[in-house]
């Protein structure tokens, strides 16, 4: 197991702060993780009323097997937004208005990423 990370980053960074993604410089710090994909995305409901609802993303670790895939609680994805938002538009069953607001605003965010960087590549096709 690869434990808890702090906060993980998309999986274009790197511990030495560059990234293949263009005007992206985030710095790595040493014990995050990078996330290569998110696989699933599970919802638990307890009976406390304190935190009844919580969301769990199954994540792939870059540079990792599938034995070391782990459950993500959001609030160990707020970097990984575009990844986030990837995996929404994988899955057409889900549907954004089923989000909690937390993911609704980290989605929100992916998305104005994405759209972004597809906006660049076309301006670099043009």
């Amino acid at each position: 197991s690869l434990g808890q990370p702090v906060s993980v980053a998309e999986a274009g960074d790197d511990d030495s702060g560059s990234s293949d993604n263009e005007g992206d410089e985030t710095p790595i710090a040493r014990g995050e993780f990078i996330v290569d994909k998110i696989l699933n995305r599970t919802v638990i409901t307890r009976r406390s009323k304190v935190n009844p609802t919580s969301v769990m993303y199954r994540i792939r670790w870059k540079g990792y097997t599938d034995e070391d895939d782990t459950d993500e609680g959001l609030e160990n994805l707020t970097g990984c937004a575009r990844k986030l938002a990837e995996f929404w538009r994988a899955h057409p069953r889900l549907h954004f208005d089923d989000a909690t607001s937390a993911e609704q605003d980290l989605i929100t965010i992916g998305e104005a990423e994405l759209a972004e960087s597809e906006g660049q590549a076309k301006e670099k096709q043009d």
